[in-house]
């Protein structure tokens, strides 16, 4: 039974990213990925050998899993972390918001 006073995990508060909540998923996710020592592995400041590899699959994995079913295949399952991670980003900033700003940014 769950108690109101029992800390919650920062990670369990993401809402998994869908077509609209991109902006606020990548903020969420930087915070909790740096908190649990996964950003490095996501930013490319490890570079990935054998001795590292389940960890860069971890990191892979916990970006996967607050990603909504339906976004899950534009990842391959092998990828890494950095590999994941840039693959959803590319896909949510080509067509959403910051896209559009950017694009719009550059016409001025």
């Amino acid at each position: 039974m769950s108690n109101s006073s029992e800390p919650t995990s920062s990670s369990s508060i993401i809402k998994p990213l869908n077509d609209s909540n991109y902006s606020r998923w990548k903020m969420q996710m930087t915070a909790v990925m740096k908190e649990k020592k996964h950003w490095k592995y996501v930013n490319g400041d490890v570079r990935i050998e054998a001795k590292n590899q389940e960890d860069d699959q971890a990191a892979a994995g916990f970006i996967l899993s607050r990603v909504e079913f339906s976004q899950q295949d534009l990842a391959p399952s092998d990828s890494t972390a950095k590999e994941t991670w840039d693959i959803l980003c590319q896909h949510h900033e080509k067509g959403g918001p910051q896209a559009k700003l950017l694009a719009f940014s550059d016409l001025m």
